[in-house]
């Protein structure tokens, strides 16, 4: 399943497939969650980074919860 993730990913994004840029693969520690940062792995580039959050045995993919106090249209993409 790990390798089919990975796979996935790497379909998903092209940048990853340069060559020429160093990918540095991190797998983030616990206090990460503390402080609200579900990322599970962290795959970093010289000027950006993807986060994946991990589900054992669950097909749901992390999201916030949804709020009337949170413009998401704004803070997601932009539009409010």
């Amino acid at each position: 399943v790990a390798m089919i993730g990975c796979i996935e990913v790497f379909n998903l994004e092209p940048t990853l497939q340069n060559m020429n840029d160093i990918l540095t693969i991190t797998i983030a520690p616990d206090f990460f969650g503390q402080t609200g940062d579900v990322r599970d792995v962290i795959l970093i580039k010289s000027n950006w980074e993807i986060g994946i959050s991990c589900k054992h045995n669950h097909q749901a993919l992390k999201h916030q919860r949804l709020s009337n106090r949170i413009d998401f249209g704004q803070e997601w993409a932009g539009y409010p």
